[in-house]
């Protein structure tokens, strides 16, 4: 049965399937509730090379008597090690849903010490099976992370792609709250020549909790969060003086950071395959990317990595550009 199927049931039968499946997932959970070896070593070895400040707000809106499902952004490679930095901050064991069918062999391996819950986005079964996993991983006194766009936000002024209906689900199944979380990578200006130097500082905010149960429709609880976390992620924007509009963005410098994040050390973001997986709604125009094609900035993907003197040299009319 699809997500969309689980809501068109009437308030009873939505009340005896999650009932159902909360029961099963119950029977063979762990006790989850405390950091393994792999929990408490990675985010250690992480933290010493990320090589920007990080910043939490909003702590105290996380519940500390209950498990909680972070629903966050998704911008880069570095948002799994982030979590994972995130549950040392909040000695709290998190346990991270993270697509490997994107990932190499040594990354997947990293993702399982911390006890992720992995999944291949291309296996129907795996996308079934893994809000099921971390459900029950939550069940045994682990808190969850689900990044809820589904893949990497590129694009150049939106917010937030739509919500998918799997964390709604989640928090459904377990009885535990959600809890907005932004990651926000507050970029360094200009040409930059490494991936290494892009980011100045990382501000991760956290959001009040909000209540699913099955009398709620999966669909309009993920448009709510959509509009909350837009909102969030607009206020962060507007207190640390981010400028996100068209008419300020240098296509250059957005191109040449955008391709540093799409070819980060160990890992390569196919813009076209990943776009698969985002979720936009009738009349909305799909596209996460943006490129420079006839001399004009606008929505299409950079195929691939430039130099930075390729970068510089783009054509550009008139004046797109603002350097």
């Amino acid at each position: 049965m699809s997500l969309l199927d689980v809501d068109r049931l009437s308030i009873s039968e939505k009340e005896d399937y999650y009932e159902d499946i909360r029961n099963r997932l119950m029977l063979n959970a762990r006790d989850n509730s405390s950091l393994s070896c792999g929990q408490k070593v990675v985010p250690k070895i992480y933290s010493t090379f990320r090589g920007f400040p990080v910043e939490y707000e909003g702590i105290e809106n996380i519940p500390t008597d209950t498990p909680v499902l972070f629903v966050c952004n998704h911008s880069n490679s570095k948002d799994g090690f982030t979590a994972s930095e995130m549950m040392t901050m909040l000695q709290r064991p998190i346990s991270v849903m993270v697509a490997t069918d994107c990932l190499n062999a040594i990354s997947t391996r990293v993702f399982k010490t911390i006890k992720a819950t992995t999944f291949d986005r291309t296996n129907p079964n795996e996308r079934v099976a893994a809000p099921l996993q971390l459900a029950g991983n939550m069940l045994g006194g682990m808190c969850g992370l689900v990044f809820i766009e589904s893949t990497w936000n590129l694009h150049p002024v939106l917010p937030m792609h739509n919500a998918r209906l799997g964390g709604p689900y989640i928090s459904t199944i377990t009885r535990y709250p959600m809890i907005p979380t932004i990651f926000e990578y507050i970029e360094n200006d200009g040409f930059i020549k490494s991936e290494n130097d892009l980011y100045k500082q990382l501000v991760v905010r956290f959001g009040k909790p909000i209540i699913v149960g099955p009398a709620d429709s999966l669909v309009d609880k993920a448009a709510s969060l959509t509009m909350e976390m837009t909102k969030m992620r607009q206020e962060l924007w507007s207190n640390y003086g981010i400028v996100k509009d068209i008419s300020h963005i240098d296509p250059r410098v957005y191109i040449n950071h955008t391709l540093l994040k799409k070819y980060s050390f160990g890992f390569t973001f196919d813009s076209k395959k990943e776009q698969e997986f985002l979720y936009f709604r009738p009349g909305q125009t799909p596209e996460n990317e943006w490129t420079i094609k006839d001399g004009v900035f606008q929505p299409g993907v950079t195929e691939k990595r430039l130099t930075l003197k390729q970068i510089r040299n783009l054509s550009i009319n008139g004046k797109d550009t603002v350097a």
